[in-house]
């Protein structure tokens, strides 16, 4: 039975084939393990940004019709770049947005894609818009 938190197992021996390996995205957001309460991020272009959907979808019993990511810090990134390439843009959509990996595997292509170009924005330094 496929599930959408595991690899493919077809895209796993594949890449392995090569001498590659793929890794489950996180279920869910990781913690800090670290007590960020001493931060003050007042001053700096911290902040959120929503992504409205452009379709809309009802999981679980919750309606999405946009989802909001939080700018990532130090420890986001140092969690997606261990993740590695392949699981690196799905570690940041979990966390930025508290949202279950299931959340993006169950969405509008066009609308997980549009996710996925919001996170790189937040990574190449684009402003908000």
């Amino acid at each position: 039975m496929f599930d959408p938190n595991q690899p493919d197992p077809a895209a796993a021996a594949a890449l392995a084939s090569l001498g590659q390996t793929v890794q489950a995205a996180p279920a869910a957001p990781v913690a800090p393990a670290i007590n960020y309460t001493d931060l003050d991020a007042s001053n700096g272009a911290w902040g959120t940004r929503d992504l409205a959907l452009k379709y809309p979808f009802k999981f679980k019993g919750a309606n999405y019709d946009k989802l909001t990511f939080r700018e990532p810090n130090g420890f986001d990134i140092d969690l997606a770049m261990r993740a590695g390439s392949g699981d690196m843009v799905s570690t940041l959509l979990v966390n930025l947005a508290t949202q279950p990996i299931e959340i993006f595997n169950v969405m509008h292509g066009q609308d997980r894609a549009a996710a996925t170009k919001l996170v790189g924005e937040f990574l190449a330094g684009s402003p908000a818009t």
